[in-house]
């Protein structure tokens, strides 16, 4: 009778090529997991925009939107070529819990009418500054990648996405900014505005 060290050998093939996926994915979610335990939670929400849409009828407005001393300003013009695209909406993430917030983008009183620039300023941010560096106080970055995996490892690592994908990373830990579905496909383009600092907080 072939004991277990002769067994181990006949089926070495075997065994390896059951106990390497199996190794491989434990190897994955601890590449995965660990930074979440390891790497401290974001202190900043992040502030971005979505141009995912068009519309059917053409218009004669543009909508620009940019952190400007420390407030994030709503450029309104009047342009004279026709333009499809829908005014960018505007939203403040959390983080640590995923959770996005649509803040509303102020328009002229009579857009229809309106004519010339006018300046607005976002509501809803008065407790806070924006500051545009990439990287916050906290250490964490705002990315956008263009480039999609394939395969076991593409799906693992862009969770199946397609498009560009846009994330806050740091020291390996890595957090999703999750699409709107605004957009067929998922191509969505997200422009980062800067991140909220409590003005309180001192850099």
């Amino acid at each position: 009778m072939a004991g277990p060290v002769g067994l181990l050998r006949r089926h070495a093939f075997v065994i390896a090529g059951v106990a390497l996926p199996v190794v491989v994915l434990v190897a994955l979610a601890l590449a995965r997991g660990l930074p979440r335990l390891l790497v401290e939670d974001p202190r900043y929400d992040l502030l971005y925009s979505i141009v995912g849409t068009y519309s059917e009828a053409p218009h004669t407005t543009s909508c620009e939107i940019a952190a400007v001393d420390g407030r994030l300003r709503v450029r309104w013009r009047r342009t004279e070529q026709p333009a499809y695209s829908h005014p960018p909406r505007v939203y403040r993430l959390d983080p640590v819990t995923g959770e996005a917030r649509e803040l509303t983008v102020p328009e002229p009183d009579d857009l229809a009418t309106f004519d010339g620039t006018l300046d607005l300023f976002l509501g809803g941010l008065e407790d806070v500054r924006i500051d545009t560096s990439p990287r916050a106080p906290d250490g964490y970055e705002f990315e956008t990648s263009y480039s999609g995996g394939s395969g076991l490892f593409g799906e693992l690592f862009s969770h199946g996405s397609r498009g560009p994908r846009s994330k806050v990373e740091k020291d390996g830990r890595v957090i999703a900014v999750q699409p709107t579905n605004q957009a067929p496909y998922g191509y969505e383009t997200v422009t980062f505005l800067g991140w909220a600092i409590p003005i309180e907080d001192g850099r």
